[in-house]
């Protein structure tokens, strides 16, 4: 019994941890894994899970930004997986506290010359 409250104090412990996903725009659009999850300079997502590769999009005005991103085996895993018998080296894999994303930047072209621009397919 005190295995089953302490192994239900420790997920719950656990799932609290988030990681920011900061964006130098408020007005951009974050997805990860294709999932929308907020609007604004900085977004929370959650940092535990599988071992697994997270692609995070941040968008706007028609642009994106694509980062990948892997979870890493860090003290906390260890810990876990000691109390849940091993299931912590499965499911509780962490990604940084902290991503930071820059905005793609944005294509100024003038509308007379559009030669002008800095758009690279029209470069020469």
């Amino acid at each position: 019994m005190k295995n089953l409250i302490l192994i239900f104090t420790l997920i719950s412990l656990v799932s609290c941890t988030t990681t920011s996903v900061i964006t130098n725009s408020k007005h951009a659009q974050v997805f990860v894994d294709g999932q929308y999850e907020g609007k604004g300079s900085v977004v929370e997502i959650p940092s535990w899970g599988s071992r697994a590769t997270v692609e995070i999009k941040a968008k706007e005005n028609g642009q994106s930004n694509v980062m990948r991103v892997t979870r890493k085996f860090t003290f906390s895993t260890l810990v876990v997986s000691l109390f849940t018998y091993g299931l912590g080296l499965l499911f509780y894999w962490q990604l940084p506290d902290t991503i930071v994303m820059p905005r793609p930047a944005s294509i100024n072209i003038d509308p007379w010359n559009p030669m002008s621009g800095t758009d690279p397919w029209l470069a020469q």
